[in-house]
C-alpha cells in the first residue's frame, strides 16, 4: 500500500527523468498494480511487528536479491524494511544508500522500548550515506538526539512523503458530480454537513475518538453524517463499542478502500484527521488541496500538515471533547471553513505541489548517483 499510495506517480517521474526504479516490498495485490504500470517489483515478505526469525529469513532474501542486482542507489522507508533493507545494501556494498524517514512506530512510546528503536534509527543513519526526511519536527529530534549528525541529514522540499498531485487533487466538475453522487449513494441531503475521514481504519487513526465525539455531536446537530472511507487493520482493532456504533447509527457511512480517494473528498465539507501520530500526514494536504477545513490533533508530523487557525484546527489533547469542540465550531460555522479552505489550498499549491517535491528528491538522487559512481 505505501508503495502505491505515496511512490506510484513519483516513480513515473522518476522514469521520465532518466531513472530505472525497482520496488521491493511484502506480499500485497499492489504489486500487481505497478506492473502494469510498467515497473519491476519484487515480493520479499517482512512483517511490521518485530519477528526475528522472519526478519533474518527477509534480511537473506534481501541479501540474495542485492548480490545478483547491483543499483546506483538504493532507498528504504518504513520502519521494517528500512532496518531490512539498509542491512542487506551494506552488506552486499550497494553504491550509495538514502534512509527515507517517513514517521517513527514508536512516536508514543517512552522508556526502554523508545530508546531501542531511537538505536536501530540509529543504525540505519550511521549506514546510510544521506538521511532524508519528510519533517522538520523529526528531523530536528534526530540532529538534537544524536541520532543522525546535521551534515548527514536533509528536509525534502518543506516536508511531505511525495507532495499533493494538483491535477488529481483540484475540485473540478467531474470531481464535484462525483462526490454529489456519493452523497446521494449514502443518503446525504445537499445541505448536511458531511465529516470524512480517509486513511487505515485502526485505533492509532483516532477513529475512536473520532466516533464518539460525532455520536456526542450528532445528538445535537441531526443533519450531520460522517464517513468512514478506507480498510480495516486487524493488528490495532478499533473498541467493540466503537465497531456497534459504525454499523448502528444510520448517519455514520462505511465506504471501502478505494485508488481514487479524491472523490470521497468532493462528498465531504470537513475532513477529520485525528491520528496519534504521523511522519507528515500527507493526507492533510490532499484534503486541504481540495477545498477541506481540517481537524487534527496535535501531534508530531500533523502540526506539519495542517496550520492551526489558518486551514483547520489542532485539539490539544487526544480525546473526544476537543475533537468535538471542534468539528462543532466548524460546522456551525460555514464562512470560517471557507476561510480555511481557501487557505489550505493555496499552501498546498505553493508549497507541496508534487512536482516540487519530485524535483527535490531527484536531486538528491542524482546526486547520490554521481558520488557513487565516482567512487565506485
Amino acid at each position: 500500500m505505501t508503495l502505491w499510495g505515496h511512490y506510484r506517480d513519483e516513480f513515473d517521474f522518476l522514469r521520465c527523468n532518466g531513472f530505472e526504479v525497482t520496488a521491493i516490498a511484502d506480499r500485497g495485490e499492489e504489486h500487481e498494480l505497478l506492473r502494469r504500470r510498467g515497473f519491476r517489483t519484487i515480493v520479499i515478505p517482512m512483517k511490521r511487528r518485530p519477528a526475528p526469525m522472519h526478519d533474518l529469513i527477509a534480511l537473506v532474501r534481501m541479501a540474495a536479491f542485492f548480490r545478483s542486482n547491483r543499483f546506483d542507489v538504493v532507498c528504504v522507508s518504513t520502519p521494517k524494511a528500512s532496518l531490512i533493507g539498509a542491512l542487506a545494501a551494506f552488506l552486499t556494498r550497494q553504491r550509495r544508500l538514502i534512509f527515507m524517514v517517513r514517521g517513527r512506530a514508536y512516536e508514543n512510546m517512552s522508556g526502554p522500548a523508545r530508546w531501542f528503536y531511537e538505536g536501530l534509527d540509529k543504525l540505519i543513519c550511521s549506514l546510510s550515506d544521506l538521511v532524508l526526511s519528510i519533517s522538520r519536527e523529526i528531523m530536528d529530534d534526530f540532529v538534537r538526539k544524536g541520532i543522525c549528525p546535521q551534515s548527514r541529514i536533509s528536509l525534502i522540499a518543506s516536508g511531505s512523503t511525495s507532495g499533493v498531485d494538483l491535477n488529481r487533487f483540484t475540485r473540478s466538475r467531474e470531481l464535484i458530480e462525483a462526490g454529489s453522487e456519493i452523497r446521494a449513494q449514502l443518503g446525504i441531503p445537499d445541505k448536511a454537513v458531511a465529516v470524512l475521514y480517509s486513511g487505515r481504519i485502526r485505533a492509532e487513526k483516532g477513529i475512536d475518538e473520532l466516533v464518539e465525539a460525532f455520536e456526542s455531536i450528532v445528538a445535537v446537530r441531526p443533519d450531520t453524517h460522517l464517513i468512514i472511507q478506507g480498510r480495516f487493520e486487524l493488528e490495532d482493532p478499533l473498541k467493540p463499542q466503537t465497531v456497534r456504533a459504525i454499523e448502528r447509527n444510520p448517519q455514520i457511512h462505511l465506504a471501502g478502500w478505494c485508488n481514487d480517494v479524491e472523490r470521497y473528498f468532493a462528498a465531504a465539507d470537513i475532513f477529520a484527521f485525528p491520528s496519534y501520530r504521523e511522519g507528515f500526514g500527507n493526507v492533510a494536504i490532499e484534503a486541504a488541496a481540495m477545498e477541506l477545513p481540517v481537524v487534527a490533533f496535535s501531534v508530531v508530523g500533523v502540526r506539519e500538515s495542517v496550520v492551526d487557525g489558518v486551514t483547520g484546527i489542532l485539539c490539544p489533547t487526544i480525546s473526544p471533547e476537543p475533537l468535538k469542540r471542534a468539528l462543532l465550531k466548524l460546522i456551525d460555522n460555514p464562512e470560517l471553513r471557507a476561510q480555511y479552505a481557501a487557505a489550505g489550498r493555496a499552501r498546498a499549491v505553493a508549497e507541496f505541489d508534487s512536482r516540487i517535491v519530485w524535483q527535490d528528491l531527484l536531486e538528491h538522487y542524482r546526486r547520490q548517483a554521481r558520488c557513487g559512481r565516482e567512487l565506485s
